[in-house]
């Protein structure tokens, strides 16, 4: 940090001040993805991303900082054609190896840029858009970028064939909004800055003991593709697709939720809300006539 500013006498000489090094200390950025996801039989792996000798980049899952380690368990996905809607699930071990017990962790999601210097990247991308995932590719390899702001994170639903409809998975993991996201700060992937920490993600209440297990199940939900006629395209919809999130602990919930979040990922905003079903709270000013005599009477 550089010295205020001072008067300087004829036989001192200002020093150079010194750049502030890159901070690497933020908390650990994990890389959920799911591939072959509009099948019956999806994949799903966890990447963390790490220091290495190139930079800040994705490594294979090991541990997040000892704080903990994830166990695979499973991934599930359906499709409801009355509403032309696939879910998908993922399912994971997480155990405390922190040393001290955790409260109330969250998976929160994470939205990413890139810093304007294509050359320093390493392979590394930003996320599509404000939202929190990347990677989207369709079943031939092509680019699926297009398809970023149908993907709604949520709590991880179950169908009922009596009534063909979905619902809440009792045993899933909780997903939040107006989450106070104020203190975490985690690092970006090299050659890329953060744009957002989102307020809303999974998170499991109550404290995890040191040792302790939990499993946790992540959901997700797309729009699927349809011709002209009506009929089901799957080549159409993203064959895979990543979602950047990092884990963070003791995260409490604010109640508000930010204009951004309830509107859909498109210029305009006038695509379908990523919070569509939820009951949220936002915070606003009102800068509308209502003067007439059949309206509050007021601005």
């Amino acid at each position: 940090m550089c010295p205020a500013p001072h008067r300087v006498l004829p036989e001192q000489r200002p020093q150079p001040c010194a750049p502030n090094p890159p901070q690497t200390g933020g908390p650990t950025l994990y890389e959920l993805t799911f591939t072959d996801a509009n099948s019956k039989n999806p994949k799903v792996e966890i990447n963390a991303y790490k220091q290495t000798a190139s930079g800040y980049q994705k490594t294979a899952l090991t541990d997040a900082n000892g704080s903990f380690t994830l166990q695979r368990l499973g991934v599930e996905s359906f499709s409801v054609d009355s509403t032309k809607k696939r879910h998908l699930k993922a399912r994971y071990k997480i155990t405390n190896t922190s040393g001290k017990a955790i409260e109330n962790i969250a998976f929160i999601p994470v939205d990413t840029d890139d810093d304007g210097n294509p050359s320093n990247n390493g392979g590394n991308t930003p996320t599509v858009g404000n939202t929190p995932i990347k990677s989207l590719r369709y079943f031939d390899g092509s680019d699926a970028s297009s398809k970023a702001s149908n993907i709604t994170l949520m709590r991880g639903q179950s169908y009922d064939i009596n009534t063909d409809s979905t619902s809440a998975d009792p045993t899933a993991t909780p997903f939040l909004t107006g989450l106070n996201v104020s203190g975490i700060t985690p690092t970006a992937p090299t050659g890329m800055v953060i744009a957002e920490v989102k307020n809303y993600g999974w998170q499991v209440p109550g404290v995890l003991p040191i040792g302790g297990s939990v499993n946790v199940t992540l959901g997700a939900s797309y729009d699927m593709a349809v011709d002209g006629d009506g009929k089901f395209t799957p080549q159409n919809d993203p064959y895979s697709f990543s979602i950047l999130f990092v884990f963070s602990e003791e995260v409490t919930t604010s109640g508000i939720t930010r204009i951004h979040d309830i509107q859909g990922a498109t210029a305009s905003g006038d695509a379908a809300s990523p919070l569509a079903g939820n009951t949220v709270t936002i915070d606003g000013i009102v800068t509308t006539d209502l003067q007439q005599a059949s309206e509050l009477g007021g601005f």
